[in-house]
């Protein structure tokens, strides 16, 4: 369907609003219910990922604070994860106050809520449709598509969705977004008002209010490639065409002393809860594939997939644990809803399209080097060539250069541990007795 982007949206057929198709009898076929250059409503439940289009649906919501007004459905639902005495309670007040021929689907944060804040609530969602339906019959006719309405911006989806009782106070920063926010809590939740706090940063040291409390930081640190565990671990996440792998290194992390089984465990246990974090925090979705360090024991395994799935639980994001493959895979899937952190903060690279490497029409390491190290830096285990990115050491005396070799015989001319090890080889051969093969000899 052309919805005025610049790739299409698509509409399954087991989104379309068959009520409203009026096919009267008909088998519901899609092709049956529309026809090209037919004008549909239709809502957007994800946003175009990648090479893919808008997904789409007829069957259109209208969400609030407490409650979702289905205007094609006339059915009450109540979230799952409300008490069966709230459920009931809920259920009472929304039965007396539902539109006829709309449905009625109560969010988790009604709970505790009271009758006027529901009504009111409510009574805003069928204006919002009112206004939706004025518009629909003024742009019926046209040949373009038409945006009738949209979601509101960041700040105020925060508020409408995340901010309740349990937040002792709502710090915002700006004129424009603080009067936006206090325009919404006067008409939607007066009794979160006292909540809501103004920061300006002439009272604080012209300090942002990210600075105060290291938002900038936290945000960086959910772009990286690498994050690093508190105790020396780490996880490196990379994305992928397919799905996005996640891999959990031990690092510098050895234990105190303790049997290395344990030190794999603590480590995977910490991964486990960073790895949710970030999940929320980069907004990963679809299929994810976690690598643990390897365990010996299945009580440790099992120890390590429960305490993911308990740190998961604060997701408000609906996603699934499976169970460990046959390699020690940890499979789970996340709803994918937009685009993630990265994502959003990033674009394509124009040198190497995104592949993280160039391609070059020659081999990068050539046959010039006698060190293959050189083009690295040097070999790490060598001070004298650590730093010297593979180039020859300073020039000696003739002299001393002729005393050193009737010393210590034939050298290996990259590392040079025939000399420090005071070996001395009386077969001409490439290989380094010292150094077992690491380097050439010089014959």
């Amino acid at each position: 369907m052309d919805i005025g982007q610049a790739r299409n949206g698509v509409l399954y057929a087991g989104e379309v609003n068959w009520d409203a198709a009026r096919l009267e009898g008909q088998p519901r076929r899609i092709e049956l219910a529309f026809k090209s250059g037919d004008p549909v409503l239709v809502q957007v439940t994800k946003d175009p990922i990648g090479h893919k289009g808008a997904r789409l649906t007829s069957q259109v919501t209208l969400a609030g604070r407490f409650l979702v007004l289905v205007p094609s459905g006339g059915m009450t639902g109540v979230s799952r994860k409300l008490s069966e005495r709230e459920r009931s309670r809920l259920k009472n007040i929304v039965s007396k106050i539902a539109p006829k021929d709309m449905g009625v689907i109560i969010r988790t944060a009604a709970e505790g809520a009271s009758e006027d804040a529901i009504v009111k609530d409510l009574e805003s969602l069928v204006r919002q449709w009112e206004r939706i339906n004025a518009k629909r019959e003024e742009f019926w006719h046209g040949k373009r598509p038409k945006l009738l309405q949209g979601e509101p911006d960041v700040a105020i989806r925060v508020v409408r969705d995340i901010f309740n009782d349990d937040f002792s106070k709502l710090i915002v920063e700006g004129d424009k977004v603080y009067d936006r926010i206090e325009e919404y809590l006067d008409t939607m939740a007066p009794d979160l008002k006292d909540k809501l706090e103004k920061w300006d940063p002439a009272e604080h040291e012209g300090k942002d209010v990210f600075d105060k409390w290291s938002i900038d930081s936290q945000l960086r640190k959910g772009m990286e490639r690498q994050v690093y565990l508190p105790s020396g671990g780490s996880i490196v996440i990379d994305r992928t065409e397919a799905m996005t792998t996640i891999d959990v290194n031990t690092g510098r992390f050895i234990g105190k002393g303790k049997s290395l089984e344990e030190t794999v465990t603590r480590c995977n246990l910490e991964a486990s809860e960073e790895i949710a974090r970030q999940l929320r925090l980069r907004d990963i979705g679809g299929m994810v594939m976690i690598d643990y360090v390897d365990m010996v024991m299945p009580a440790n395994r099992d120890l390590v997939l429960r305490r993911l799935v308990e740190c998961l639980a604060r997701d408000r994001t609906k996603h699934q644990v499976a169970e460990v493959t046959s390699l020690g895979l940890v499979q789970m899937t996340r709803k994918r809803i937009g685009q993630g952190l990265v994502e959003a903060f990033s674009e394509e690279c124009p040198t190497c399209k995104g592949r993280g490497f160039i391609l070059h029409d020659q081999p990068t390491v050539s046959a010039d080097y006698d060190d293959p190290y050189a083009l690295r830096g040097g070999d790490p285990f060598v001070k004298t060539n650590k730093h010297g990115r593979g180039t020859a050491p300073a020039p000696e005396p003739a002299g001393s250069q002729r005393r050193r070799q009737s010393q210590t015989g034939s050298d290996c001319r990259r590392c040079r541990r025939c000399q420090q090890h005071g070996g001395k080889s009386k077969r001409k051969s490439n290989r380094c007795k010292s150094c077992l093969t690491r380097g050439q000899k010089i014959i």
